[in-house]
């Protein structure tokens, strides 16, 4: 095989399969139209999903030399290509990219595999290229041999058959995890030369994030700090407790059955994972908080609102105690639901539909 190209507006993951002698190995091109000097490039093997993944991770480096441009998505062998990857042979200080194989997280920036770990092969950056808008990279990996009983360590295991990936990237001045628009998935078949692009997962998986997002906030910027204000600015009105009872249980209701879809059908798209032993991102984990910090709230409130815990007991203290834990509560509660909606705009990103285009040369 020549080549394989999954191309769209944004984002090109090119392969090629190559032969010396006994010898095979795979050369990986990852081009992206963003300048990437303190970021990041990574595509993952086995899932299309970060976590689970078999990751060959690129991490730019800042005081690389920038480029006037970088070379097509295809890997090419014109002249400008030939004399980089010849400067980097002979400098590797030239290279742009420090690469590395990896362990797939959700959002985190595993440790390179050690040379003595399980796993480990080497990543051979041949040609970089950092210009003010394209990136690229292009790495090569030896496969292990065919031969059954061979030695398979220090090298690349190529099935006869799809393989799934995920690649994305992360834009200089970005300390963010990626979005829709930073990211592409597919299988493809580096042997027979066949691959498809599968970006229409997330897509259909867009429309429920925003539905998600915009009800949170309006519960957590609008209805829970109104109920706040009334309950506590308000104490002259008759119709204070009816209104903040109205406002949290909707909040409360919409948040938690909005929560538990999200949760449910998260797993298995490029935000969650099919991995049960990997860890959740900080959205979720912050999400899953605030569900049981609104239990807690939800629990208080009523024992406020039916004074069932002064009509047994006749001190004041425990009662008192209920409203304090109340009202540190609710203040707790309201921050990491503002930060988590941040979070969550950040994980989401920005989403473009845009057309992919599937080229093969044989």
């Amino acid at each position: 095989i020549s080549g394989i190209l999954i191309a769209s507006d944004a984002f090109a993951v090119s392969w090629k399969v190559q032969k010396e002698g006994k010898r095979r190995w795979v050369e990986m091109s990852l081009r992206v139209t963003e300048r990437i000097d303190d970021g990041y490039v990574g595509i993952g093997w086995g899932a299309q999903v970060m976590n689970g993944a078999e990751i060959w991770f690129c991490e730019g480096m800042p005081n690389a030399e920038a480029s006037s441009s970088c070379p097509a998505a295809a890997p090419s062998s014109d002249g400008g290509t030939q004399r980089r990857r010849a400067a980097t042979a002979a400098d590797p200080d030239r290279q742009k990219f420090s690469c590395c194989v990896t362990r797939g997280q959700h959002h985190v920036w595993s440790p390179c595999t050690g040379e003595e770990e399980e796993g480990y092969y080497p990543l051979d950056v041949v040609d970089s290229c950092v210009s003010p808008r394209a990136s690229s990279v292009t790495v090569r990996v030896p496969v292990c041999p065919e031969v059954a009983g061979s030695n398979t360590k220090n090298c690349f295991r190529v099935p006869d058959a799809e393989l799934e990936f995920i690649a994305a990237y992360g834009p200089s001045g970005v300390d963010r995890a990626h979005g829709f628009s930073r990211r592409t998935s597919g299988q493809v078949n580096l042997i027979r030369g066949a691959g498809t692009a599968s970006d229409g997962d997330d897509s259909a998986q867009a429309g429920l994030f925003a539905l998600h997002g915009a009800v949170m906030m309006m519960c957590w910027l609008i209805l829970v700090p109104s109920a706040v204000y009334i309950i506590r600015y308000m104490k002259s009105k008759p119709w204070r407790r009816a209104a903040h009872f109205a406002l949290v249980g909707v909040a409360g209701s919409l948040m938690l059955s909005l929560a538990i879809a999200a949760v449910v059908s998260v797993e298995g798209t490029s935000f969650g994972t099919t991995d049960a032993g990997a860890p959740a991102s900080e959205h979720k984990k912050a999400g899953l908080s605030l569900c049981f910090l609104v239990g807690c709230q939800l629990i208080s409130g009523e024992i406020r609102r039916t004074r069932a815990i002064g009509r047994r007991v006749k001190h004041r203290v425990i009662e008192r105690a209920v409203f304090r834990f109340h009202q540190l509560t609710g203040v707790a509660l309201v921050g990491v639901a503002w930060w988590n909606c941040y979070t969550g705009l950040i994980q989401i990103g920005p989403y473009e539909d845009d057309v992919v285009e599937l080229t093969f040369a044989s």
